[in-house]
C-alpha cells in the first residue's frame, strides 16, 4: 500500500466539504484531499488506488450511506485498517452506537466546530504516527526472525551433534523416540507449533545426560518413576544450563524440565500433578521409558506396554500410553522385505467373533474396554460398537492378522 496519506471527504454538502478541506490543508499543508458527494464513488476510488487514507464521512450520504461504507471497508483485506471518522447532524444515539459497533475510529456531531475538528485531526495524526511506528517495529521484528531462524536451526544441529558425540550409540534410539512422539503428538493436539516443539525436544532429549560423567550417561534417570540417585536428579539443572537464554528453545526447555514429573506429583523438579505437566513432557516421558525398558530387556518387548499400564495415573497419562500402544500397532501394520505385517486396523462395525485384539481398546475417559489379546465374542463386539456411538475410544481397533478370517475368493 502507498505511504502517501490522503484525506477522503465524503459529504453531499459542497459547503461542508470546502470548509473541511480548508481546515485540513491548514493543519496538514502537504496532505492531499479528495472530495466525493456519494459513498459509492469514494469506495471505488479507495479500492482502485489503494492509498493510505483517512475517511471523513457523512452518515446520511447518498448511495451507500456512511454505515454501509464503513462495513464494506472493514470487510476488505487491505482496506480494513483505514482510519474512519463518521459525521452526523442526527442526535439519535443509536447512530453513534451502530457506528462504534461497526468499527468507527472517531465520531463528530454536526455542525462541526473549528476547535473540535482541529482536535480530531491532531488525534488522528498521533494515531497514524503510532500505527506507522508499530508497522515499522513489526517489519523489523519479522526481519530479525528471518535472520534468526537459520541461526536457531544451526544451534539445534550443533546440540544434536554434541548429543551424538556423548551418546553416539543411542542415535537409533533417539530416532525411535522422535518418531513415536511425532505420532502421539498429532493424535492429541492440532497445534502445529506445539507439535514442532515436542519433536524438537525429542530430538534433544538425551543432551542433558551428556553433561553427566561417562559412567552415568547410559543409565536411565528414573526407573519405575523413582530417581536412581542424586546424580540423576541433576538432569533438570543441566537442562537449565543448556537452554536458558537461547531464544527459540524456551518450549524445549519447558518440556525437558518436566519430563520426569510423575502423573501423581511425585516426580522432579516441581512435583506438579497430572495436567499441570506439559503435554510434550508426558509424551516424551513415555517414549523415553519405553526405550529404557527395551534396552534393559530387548527380548521381552511385548511385555513393556503391560508393565507401563501398571503405572497409569502414578507415572503416565493414560491417553499417551494408549496412543503409544497404537503407534506400535501402526508399525506392525507395515510390511516390507524384512518383515510381514502382523496387525491390521479394522472398522468396529465389521468385527467378527474369533478376532483377537492386538492392542488395548481405551475410551476417552480412561476406561479400558478390552486388553491386548482379547478374543472377540458377541458381547465384546457389542461393547466396542456401543462405545463408538456413546463414549468414544481412542484411536483405532487393531486386530491380529492371523485371527482375521480370509474371505472366500469369488
Amino acid at each position: 500500500m502507498s505511504k502517501r496519506l490522503v484525506f477522503y471527504i465524503i459529504d453531499d454538502s459542497e459547503q461542508t466539504s470546502e470548509i473541511l478541506q480548508s481546515l485540513i490543508t491548514k493543519v496538514f499543508p502537504t496532505m492531499y484531499v479528495k472530495r466525493f458527494n456519494d459513498g459509492f464513488s469514494a469506495y471505488k476510488s479507495l479500492e482502485k488506488e489503494k492509498l493510505d487514507a483517512v475517511i471523513i464521512c457523512e452518515y446520511d450520504i447518498q448511495g451507500i450511506n456512511g454505515l454501509q461504507l464503513l462495513k464494506k471497508i472493514r470487510s476488505v483485506e487491505g482496506l480494513r485498517d483505514t482510519y474512519f471518522i463518521m459525521m452526523s447532524a442526527n442526535t439519535d444515539r443509536e447512530i453513534l452506537v451502530k457506528s462504534v459497533q461497526t468499527g468507527v475510529d472517531d465520531f463528530m456531531q454536526k455542525p462541526v466546530s473549528l476547535d473540535q475538528f482541529i482536535l480530531k485531526l491532531k488525534n488522528t495524526s498521533r494515531f497514524l504516527n503510532l500505527q506507522n511506528k508499530n508497522a515499522k517495529l513489526e517489519e523489523d521484528y519479522n526481519n530479525l526472525l528471518a535472520e534468526f531462524e537459520p541461526l536457531a536451526q544451526r544451534l539445534q544441529e550443533f546440540f544434536q551433534y554434541i548429543q551424538s558425540v556423548r551418546t553416539g550409540e543411542k542415535d537409533s534410539e533417539i530416532a525411535r523416540i522422535v518418531s513415536a512422539c511425532k505420532f502421539i503428538a498429532k493424535q492429541l493436539t492440532n497445534d502445529e507449533e506445539e507439535i514442532a516443539a515436542i519433536i524438537k525436544a525429542a530430538e534433544l532429549c538425551y543432551l542433558p545426560k551428556g553433561l553427566f560423567r561417562d559412567k552415568y550417561v547410559e543409565m536411565p534417570v528414573m526407573i519405575n518413576g523413582i530417581v536412581q540417585n542424586q546424580i540423576m536428579a541433576n538432569y533438570v539443572e543441566f537442562v537449565d544450563k543448556l537452554f536458558t537464554g537461547f531464544r527459540g528453545f524456551e518450549d524445549v526447555q519447558k518440556i525437558l524440565r518436566s519430563v520426569y514429573e510423575n502423573f501423581d506429583g511425585s516426580g522432579i523438579p516441581e512435583k506438579v500433578k497430572a495436567w499441570a505437566i506439559p503435554l510434550g513432557s508426558r509424551i516424551l516421558r513415555a517414549a523415553i521409558d519405553f526405550e529404557s525398558y527395551y534396552a534393559r530387556n530387548p527380548r521381552n518387548v511385548d511385555k513393556i506396554i503391560p508393565l507401563m499400564w501398571g503405572e497409569i495415573n502414578r507415572v503416565y497419562d493414560f491417553r499417551v500410553l494408549a496412543f503409544y500402544e497404537q503407534y506400535l500397532g501402526y508399525l506392525n501394520t507395515l510390511s516390507n522385505q524384512a518383515k510381514r505385517a502382523t496387525e491390521a486396523v479394522v472398522n468396529p462395525f465389521v468385527l467378527s467373533k474369533g478376532m483377537i485384539t492386538s492392542r488395548s481398546i481405551v475410551t476417552v475417559s480412561g476406561l479400558k474396554l478390552l486388553n491386548e489379546g482379547a478374543k472377540l465374542d458377541d458381547d465384546a463386539i457389542k461393547k466396542i460398537q456401543e462405545a463408538k456411538s456413546a463414549e468414544a475410544y481412542l484411536g483405532h481397533i487393531f486386530i491380529k492378522i492371523e485371527s482375521i478370517p480370509i474371505s472366500p475368493s469369488k
